[in-house]
């Protein structure tokens, strides 16, 4: 073994002694030892060293210069400005993190203010001074609870819908690393390192806000990102990845579209000829060949004659002289039966009419005791109105689907489609099946994720169980995630 430094043969990568493979473009490393540093890997490569293969290995490059094969890197940055996505700056998140302070620290310092105006001092002596606190402490803590109760509704609101005051104010979005809605333990540890931030100290919350500017990645994340797996958009420079089906776009939840059928040409349509023509009948003691039968028009393979078969002769025995002359002649095994001419056509008997009924003497007829045919008049369709929450009406007559992006199954009849557009996703891809009916709408839950129910006029709760229809008056609601829809006559 050289002792000089070993190197891959691929990307000139340094190797350690006995190595197996490179580790960073994956190449075998032949008699599991790499190429010595004399060659630089900078250089082409010498004849000499194009004449020096090993067996079984296929030169690439005349140069070994660099991997061939690329090491593995993180590519969302650039995908990201392909699917029209930008990241929010490091002001913008900064100028929304005081946006949402703002209410909070007002409520904090009106109770603060509010509370040092009604403390009250009082003179025991001409030594001693008692100060009473209590109003202090009552309007600062009614202040502290209030910005609690803020505090919570923002974290559940931007875990469902990525927003916050302060982004819908400067156009940003809060999503997780597929483009969706974050999630409530992802902004709980977000708020969790921001809240740290400031609490050691105000540069120190200001701090972890502009961290994203100095992202390597390009996805420009912050600290708490990096540690909570979100991400920041910019909807007024980009795509809203919330309400566009995440960081794909709406491929992401768009029904497949399947290929459609191809054309096969029939076997039977391009056939040659099925038989071909019965040959001259063959010599005695000759086999004929079986003529050769494809539907397919491509060439088959010859099949060569049989040889003739030789004659057969018998000794003569004791009782006589018996002597066969020859083998009879065979018939082509694979030829059709031959048919034989049908016989003169004869009509065949036409039937006998059936003799007329005749009522007995005395016995009515049967139709006078069935009474007149009845017609029953056709019914009319009914058509129901449904009312969503967002103030959008829809007539259905029929049978409906209704879901963020509904289908049927398979040979199923609906009438109706209707997506109802959902920025928090509460709603599954085909959510409902409503049929009209003279009584109101009768629904059924599609095994949706966070269910449905029918909340009557009078306030009583039917939650729906999947795949059971229930009917839903005229005057109630139903609720489906976190929309709604009023049953009304049309």
């Amino acid at each position: 073994m050289n002792a000089a430094t070993l190197t891959c043969r691929n990307c000139g990568t340094k190797l350690a002694a006995g190595a197996s493979f490179c580790t960073l473009c994956g190449a075998a490393v032949y008699n599991r030892a790499g190429r010595t540093s004399q060659q630089s890997p900078a250089e082409p490569l010498t004849e000499n060293d194009q004449k020096i293969q090993i067996p079984g290995i296929i030169p690439v490059t005349p140069f070994s210069r660099g991997p061939v094969i690329a090491p593995k890197t993180d590519e969302l940055g650039d995908e990201m400005a392909r699917l029209n996505l930008v990241g929010a700056g490091a002001g913008k998140r900064l100028g929304a993190k005081l946006i949402d302070m703002v209410l909070p620290s007002i409520l904090s310092a009106v109770g603060a203010i509010v509370g040092f105006l009604n403390i009250v001092v009082t003179r025991v002596n001409d030594q001693a001074v008692r100060v009473d606190s209590t109003w202090l402490l009552i309007w600062f803590g009614a202040a502290s609870l209030l910005s609690l109760v803020y505090w919570v509704l923002l974290w559940f609101w931007e875990a469902k819908a990525g927003k916050t005051p302060g982004n819908l104010l400067l156009g940003l979005r809060t999503a997780d690393m597929k483009g969706l809605a974050p999630g409530m333990l992802a902004i709980f540890v977000r708020n969790l390192i921001i809240t740290i931030g400031f609490g050691i100290a105000l540069a120190g919350g200001v701090l972890v806000m502009l961290s994203s500017a100095w992202d390597k990645n390009g996805k420009r994340q912050g600290w708490q990102d990096k540690a909570a797996h979100t991400l920041v958009f910019d909807i007024k420079a980009g795509r809203d990845p919330l309400t566009s089906g995440g960081i794909d776009g709406p491929a992401s939840f768009a029904p497949v579209e399947l290929p459609g059928m191809m054309p096969v040409n029939s076997p039977v349509a391009g056939a040659s000829q099925a038989v071909a023509p019965q040959a001259a009948a063959p010599q005695a003691g000759q086999l004929q060949s079986a003529q050769a039968f494809s539907p397919q028009a491509a060439p088959q393979p010859a099949v060569p004659p049989a040889a003739p078969l030789a004659p057969l002769v018998i000794s003569p025995e004791p009782s006589g002289p018996v002597r066969i002359e020859s083998a009879p002649a065979l018939g082509n095994p694979f030829a059709p039966p031959a048919v034989q001419a049908p016989a003169s056509w004869q009509a065949p008997p036409e039937p006998q009419a059936p003799e007329a009924w005749q009522p007995m003497p005395g016995t009515p007829h049967p139709d006078e005791e069935a009474g007149e045919t009845k017609f029953r008049p056709r019914g009319v369709t009914p058509s129901v109105a449904m009312t969503f929450d967002d103030g959008r009406t829809a007539i259905v007559s029929g049978a409906a689907l209704i879901g963020r992006n509904p289908s049927g199954y398979d040979s199923e009849v609906i009438d109706q489609l209707i997506a109802v557009p959902d920025e928090s996703r509460s709603i599954s891809k085909t959510h409902l099946h409503v049929q009209a009916a003279a009584e109101g709408l009768w629904v059924t839950d599609r095994q949706s994720t966070n269910g449905s129910a029918v909340v009557s006029a009078e306030g009583m709760v039917n939650r729906l169980t999947p795949g059971n229809a229930v009917l839903a008056p005229f005057g109630s609601t139903i609720r489906f995630g976190d929309r709604s829809l009023a049953v009304g006559k049309a």
